[in-house]
């Protein structure tokens, strides 16, 4: 990594650190940040770790099930033990957990139940399980995020797909094929009130982009950088 993006990286987690906030950030800001979070910790970011949430106002990230497999895998994180309860109609599992290290840590998963039966009843039990080895997985690998189970269950938050990490159904993400196919970035077209997130699905977009529409804000973007910012007056010539 080169000095100029390690100032970069560094300019954008202060942000994050002080304002706690991810909506502050630019997309190209997020990406960053997301980059370096995933490498903090040894993830893959193209798997997509972890994604998008809304929480009392503040956009923040929580881990998928990705994140918690990874974590697994390079920290040797074992289930070592579940206990299972039910207390006043809610189920409750305690999973115990081991790294490879020989550190050890304990989260629960809990679930109401009282008013379930059949299908229902069986899918909670199974969430309560899933919840508390991923929960657990977390603690002990250092990720303070709330679990994609926890993260659905909370009143009032809003669980989103960042945009900008569409892929264009190869490798690319959005704003690497926006670069190389246009020479624009997703900022570009925010500066003319087009925003990713008005468009329903990754097709949709891409479909956008590669018509009229979207070669029309090409044009205006490229030749706004091509006017420099200062135009350079006329001599004035005596008669």
């Amino acid at each position: 990594m080169t000095e100029i993006a390690k100032k970069d990286q560094s300019g954008v987690l202060e942000k994050v650190v002080i304002e706690g906030n991810l909506s502050q950030l630019s997309s190209a800001e997020r990406v960053t940040y997301y980059r370096a979070l995933c490498e903090s910790v040894g993830l893959n970011p193209l798997s997509k770790p972890f994604d998008y949430i809304t929480l009392q106002g503040k956009l923040t990230l929580y881990a998928r099930k990705d994140a918690t497999d990874q974590l697994r895998a390079l920290k040797g994180i074992s289930i070592t033990k579940l206990e299972r309860e039910t207390t006043n109609g809610v189920y409750v599992v305690t999973a115990y957990a081991q790294d490879k290290e020989g550190r050890v840590d304990s989260s629960i998963g809990a679930v109401a139940i009282d008013k379930l039966s059949g299908d229902a009843l069986a899918n909670a039990l199974m969430k309560a399980e899933t919840k508390a080895k991923r929960r657990v997985t977390l603690s002990i690998g250092g990720l303070g995020f709330l679990d994609e189970t926890e993260a659905e269950t909370i009143p009032g938050a809003a669980m989103l797909e960042e945009p900008s990490y569409w892929y264009d159904g190869k490798t690319k993400t959005i704003a690497a094929w926006l670069r190389d196919k246009h020479g624009i970035s997703i900022d570009d077209l925010h500066q003319h009130d087009v925003h990713l997130k008005q468009f329903k699905t990754r097709e949709d977009f891409l479909e956008w982009a590669s018509g009229p529409e979207c070669q029309a804000v090409v044009v205006l973007v490229k030749a706004e950088r091509a006017v420099p910012e200062t135009a350079e007056q006329p001599a004035l010539v005596e008669g």
